[in-house]
């Protein structure tokens, strides 16, 4: 990713704002909106060019406060033109906003997430169709084979130490993105853990939880991500934001438990094994070829006895589709 370093000076009309990581908090607004008329603009924003068909000339990477605190008071904003394609964008903008003191637990999930995705990425190049278990493996193999001097038997011992099921998880992308959050590898799984139990699948309630002073306590919404039962944890989350003044997650809990039917309504089921089907299938349509060919006796091994002959016979039919329309050659099937 590039950057310049040349400061230019930007309308606030003329930067388009998209879909950000964080979120926009109005106080923090105004008072760096209060700061710049009295002291002026401190810290550059980040934007980049747009393309030829854009509305404006500008997008946002980072700086959405600042951005529009300089609206509010009707004031030019200084800024750095960034380059780079959307992920590395992402990544600045979160490297940007990580180090916030004022960043709640919900959101600091949100950045770490996406800067978590950055350094698995990097970490997984040059590495199509492995799991990170097996990369890691051979990293740190390379890395250990590199710096000290093996006898066979010690080699033996290391390889053995150091297989895949040890190494899930310990080493690699997770410890440099850690280390670039200024956190251990332990506390950034706590917050990939939030992400996963509350941002995914709660994408509507999130954003309400984190402005609430229970979201706003990282020990709080670790104890909503320890609630096991998905409907449960929905019903905890929906009372939180409803009761403003719920002090504790317990109190949520004995809300959602003086009412039997709340967490457990079919609603509740159905929209969550809804979700638990969206993220696989998002994370399975990240697999290339080769790694669909060697897991294919894996994944079989996950499917329901009860569903085998229905999937049997959707990939059948499938088959016969694509071999219909000249998108499947015999043999590649």
């Amino acid at each position: 990713m590039a950057r310049g370093s040349e400061i230019i000076t930007l309308r606030p009309d003329d930067i388009e704002v998209r879909e950000r990581i964080g979120l926009l908090w109005q106080e923090r607004v105004e008072g760096i909106a209060a700061s710049m008329r009295v002291e002026g603009q401190i810290e550059p924003i980040l934007v980049r060019r747009t393309g030829p068909r854009a509305d404006k000339p500008w997008r946002l990477v980072a700086g959405i406060h600042r951005l529009e605190a300089a609206r509010a008071i009707g004031t030019t904003i200084d800024a750095i033109e960034v380059e780079g394609d959307p992920d590395q964008l992402r990544a600045v903008e979160a490297a940007e906003n990580i180090h916030r003191r004022d960043l709640g637990p919900i959101e600091k999930a949100l950045y770490l997430r996406a800067l978590a995705d950055a350094h698995e990425a990097k970490f997984s190049e040059g590495f199509d169709g492995l799991t990170p278990q097996q990369i890691g493996q051979i990293k740190r193999w390379r890395e250990k084979r590199n710096q000290v001097q093996w006898r066979e038997d010690e080699r033996a011992e290391f390889e053995a130490l150091n297989s895949a099921a040890i190494v899930a998880g310990l080493y690699g992308w997770q410890e440099a993105a850690a280390a670039a959050a200024g956190l251990s590898a332990g506390r950034l799984r706590d917050y990939l853990r939030i992400h996963r139990l509350i941002i995914q699948p709660f994408a509507t309630l999130y954003e309400a939880l984190a402005r609430h002073p229970l979201g706003q306590k990282r020990a709080s919404v670790m104890a909503i991500a320890q609630i096991d039962d998905e409907g449960r944890r929905r019903a905890a989350i929906e009372a939180i934001i409803a009761n403003p003044e719920i002090k504790t997650v317990d109190e949520a809990l004995r809300i959602v438990d003086a009412d039997p039917g709340r967490g457990n309504r079919p609603a509740d089921q159905e929209r969550g094994q809804s979700q638990f089907l969206s993220r696989a299938m998002s994370n399975l349509t990240r697999l290339h070829s080769s790694t669909w060919r060697s897991w294919a006796p894996q994944l079989a091994e996950l499917i329901q006895p009860s569903a085998l002959t229905a999937v049997r016979d959707a990939i059948d039919a499938r088959i016969a589709a694509l071999r219909a329309a000249g998108k499947l050659k015999d043999g590649e099937a």
